[in-house]
């Protein structure tokens, strides 16, 4: 099967991709930022990969011939703080360049199905929540562009489509020098340098935290020509305190960094999260495998292999 992948040289996205090969042709569309990849990004042998900006026209147009029967859209700005001051930015690459690509579809005669890679920060303050609920109230720009993507693939793609709204994706391969990473890789990189660290709104945080493999093993569910028109929730189901994330890394790596709490909030934050799963588990019979104390075991121990 020919598969697309935007933003497939990211996080998600790579491991995907060893997921995908080598039953699966792929193609990837990425732009290869500097922030998101440094300056050595990872690519994945025997992958075709065009480097350039989901909306631009002639990047699209160079996919036409390879013809894929599913796309996987994963090219997205998730910096959810950035968000707030780069609005553009923001709503450049994840609306605007969502339009690009569904104008582009009518070119690909076998395609069958978009799968989305969404977030939980559509749902704003809104925590425990199923995927059926109408009551979606981001508070950051980066959750209302996603909101955006979501409902111009629902209304304007004319293929199915599949969307996952994920919560804290983490583990291995995930950047450490992104600063608008995820929260565990920046825990991680500073309390590995002894570096301090704060934790925001007086150590009130929660997050719903979902390894790597997991949530891959969940994506890869999508491709069923069964699964149309779906959402789904893709988390643990358990809500963590960055603050004891903070003290399990710190435990873990010996770090004589400090753990401050402080009152500063970051905008565009919610204070809690938890996802949902009631309707994956029961539809697509997945649940998580990998608990958070295990997940940051497996992220630290190839820095010291």
């Amino acid at each position: 099967m020919n598969i697309l992948i935007t933003g497939g040289a990211g996080f998600i996205g790579t491991k995907l991709i060893e997921r995908l090969l080598p039953k699966h042709k792929i193609l990837v569309i990425d732009n290869f930022i500097h922030q998101v990849h440094g300056t050595n990004p990872k690519v994945v042998a025997d992958v075709e990969y065009i480097i350039g900006d989901i909306c631009d026209k002639e990047v699209l147009n160079r996919c036409i011939n390879f013809n894929p029967e599913i796309i996987f859209h994963l090219a997205a700005e998730t910096g959810t703080a950035q968000s707030m001051y780069e609005i553009s930015r923001c709503i450049n690459t994840n609306v605007t360049g969502t339009a690009a690509l569904l104008e582009n579809l009518k070119h690909f005669k076998k395609l069958t199905k978009i799968i989305l890679a969404s977030t939980r920060a559509v749902y704003g303050e809104i925590s425990n929540v199923s995927e059926t609920t109408n009551n979606l109230q981001p508070v950051s720009i980066y959750g209302l562009s996603k909101l955006f993507q979501e409902k111009l693939i629902k209304s304007f793609s004319n293929v199915s489509y599949v969307i996952f709204r994920y919560q804290n994706v983490y583990g291995p391969g995930q950047s450490l020098d992104n600063p608008h990473t995820g929260i565990i890789s920046m825990f991680f990189k500073k309390l590995q340098n002894n570096e301090d660290i704060e934790i925001y709104d007086n150590g009130e945080l929660t997050r719903d935290f979902i390894y790597i493999d997991d949530a891959v093993d969940a994506t890869l569910l999508g491709m069923n020509p069964n699964i149309k028109n779906k959402i789904y929730n893709v988390g643990t189901g358990v809500e963590t305190k960055l603050l004891d994330i903070a003290e399990i890394i710190k435990a873990q790596l010996s770090s004589k960094g400090k753990i401050n709490i402080v009152s500063k909030h970051r905008d565009g934050d919610i204070l809690r999260a938890k996802g949902c799963i009631n309707i994956i588990k029961a539809e697509l019979s997945w649940s998580p495998e990998i608990d958070i104390e295990t997940g940051i075991k497996n992220l630290i121990q190839p820095t010291y292999e």
